[in-house]
């Protein structure tokens, strides 16, 4: 299911309007209108609180946001503080010009 039609499923099961929901997670209504429509996704910081707000579905939220091949910055940060441990070095390597 793709994120925009799992928006849509939360918010109709809730039996909420979009006016309801947005001000419950204190988002603007268009806004959250171009994540149901499919013009667009939330941030990294929406979507941890969608998937607070909505427990229950948090992993569909996660699964469904994945389809989109994007990328967490804070994995990737993550994931080069590891490789820059394994270096033994505390800072980025710099950029050889």
């Amino acid at each position: 299911m793709y994120f925009y039609q799992l928006m849509k499923r939360i918010r109709i099961s809730r039996h909420m309007t979009v006016k309801q929901l947005t001000g419950c997670l204190a988002l603007s209504p268009s806004t959250y209108r171009n994540w149901e429509s499919g013009r667009n996704i939330p941030s990294f910081y929406n979507l941890d609180i969608l998937k607070t707000a909505f427990p229950d579905y948090a992993d569909d939220i996660e699964a469904s946001f994945r389809e989109h091949k994007l990328i967490d910055p804070r994995e990737v940060l993550e994931a080069l503080r590891e490789t820059w441990s394994k270096m033994n070095v505390s800072e980025p390597p710099e950029n050889p010009s």
